[in-house]
């Protein structure tokens, strides 16, 4: 589904040139799990963003289906990332004043679609990660752990072919990310496609493979166990996901 073909990216920092990423050649097949880990610095956040659309390559070509996506203009390039890509961010990005409901239906705005559908398709998403009880509440008032299950009902509101997760239980405590890795486990087994980058190789246990990255190059290619996620951590913790 996704092919990165001698992927680089530069940029200028007063007369200096620095690279980021380094001729990136990256496929990701439809249904799988990948995790990419490296240290702070590594370049695992800018490859994110190249994989998201929300950056583009300095060299080298993305396809997305065979569709060269890289080189779309700017209005279709946010067309297609709307809808096919969804997002979970470390930091939630939900907008805090605004209730759990409308923080999903977010994505939903760019589509004509009538506000009932809106709110079906969101109620729906919620009830998928657990927060369906919450759906009035202000995201202000949600605990992390919270936050971030109504960060993925809204990565998953479009039915996206491809879920990007950038450290989704950085700023989680222990089991608070046992619960969130529950839910992209649920995801993983539905067959949803998804790529996450961590430093946390016990989140990375539950991915089908993984890839290191190192100043800006892939350098291995790790088989995982899955003995740092136990059986009972992995049950799903939100069985109608």
């Amino acid at each position: 589904m996704i092919l990165l073909s001698e992927v680089s990216k530069t940029v200028v920092d007063g007369r200096r040139k620095i690279s980021i990423l380094k001729d990136i050649t990256l496929s990701v097949q439809s249904g799988e799990f990948l995790a990419i880990v490296g240290p702070s610095g590594s370049g695992k956040s800018t490859l994110m963003n190249l994989l998201g659309l929300l950056d583009k390559p300095t060299a080298g070509q993305y396809q997305f289906d065979g569709q060269p996506v890289s080189s779309l203009p700017a209005g279709k390039l946010a067309t297609f990332r709307n809808r096919h890509i969804g997002f979970v961010f470390q930091s939630f990005m939900l907008m805090p004043r605004m209730s759990v409901l409308r923080n999903v239906e977010l994505p939903l705005l760019y589509q004509p679609m009538r506000g009932k559908e809106r709110k079906r398709l969101a109620c729906e998403a919620l009830e998928q990660v657990g927060m369906i009880e919450k759906i009035k509440q202000k995201a202000i008032h949600l605990s992390g752990g919270e936050r971030q299950r109504v960060a993925i009902a809204r990565a998953l509101v479009n039915n996206p072919r491809l879920i990007l997760a950038d450290e989704p239980t950085g700023n989680l405590d222990e089991e608070l990310k046992g619960e969130i890795l529950s839910i992209f486990l649920a995801l993983k087994q539905q067959g949803r496609t998804i790529v996450m980058v961590t430093h946390d190789r016990e989140a990375a246990s539950i991915a089908d493979r993984y890839l290191t990255i190192r100043h800006g190059e892939l350098v291995e290619e790790t088989p995982l166990t899955r003995a740092h996620l136990t059986p009972q951590k992995a049950e799903v913790v939100y069985p109608s996901i």
